[in-house]
C-alpha cells in the first residue's frame, strides 16, 4: 500500500506539479474569483447555491432561475459600461419577490441591457 501511494505521488509531481505548463498555481482554486474553468458549472454552483433544496417546487425554481438570469445580465451590462461588478455576496442574497422590481429590463444603477 506504501508503495502504490509513493507511485502516485512520483506520477502527480511529474504530470502536473514539476510541468511549467500546469504548475500548482495551476491546481489549486485557493483565493481564486473564478473557481472553476467551465462558466457552465460556475453558473450551476452560483443556482446551486440560490435555491438551497434538492427538489424545489417548479415555480420557485423557475423564480430563482429568472433572477439568476437577470443578475448575470446586470454584470454583463456593467462590464459594457466599464462599472465594477457587485461583490460576490451580493448576486446571491435572496431578496423577497414583492421588493423586486420587474425583472431584467434595467440592470443595477439603471444601467439599459
Amino acid at each position: 500500500m506504501a508503495n502504490e501511494l509513493q507511485q502516485l505521488i512520483r506520477y502527480v509531481e511529474r504530470q502536473w506539479i514539476n510541468k511549467r505548463s500546469v504548475g500548482p498555481e495551476r491546481l489549486s482554486v485557493r483565493d481564486k474569483h473564478s473557481r472553476t474553468n467551465n462558466v457552465l458549472e460556475s453558473y450551476h454552483a452560483a443556482l446551486r447555491r440560490r435555491v438551497k433544496v434538492s427538489h424545489p417546487n417548479l415555480y420557485t425554481f423557475l423564480g430563482h432561475l429568472h433572477h439568476l438570469t437577470c443578475d448575470q445580465l446586470n454584470d454583463v451590462a456593467r462590464i459594457r459600461n466599464a462599472l465594477n461588478l457587485s461583490p460576490l455576496a451580493t448576486p446571491l442574497m435572496v431578496v423577497p419577490q414583492s421588493k423586486r422590481k420587474s425583472g431584467c429590463a434595467t440592470g443595477q444603477g439603471g444601467i439599459k441591457l
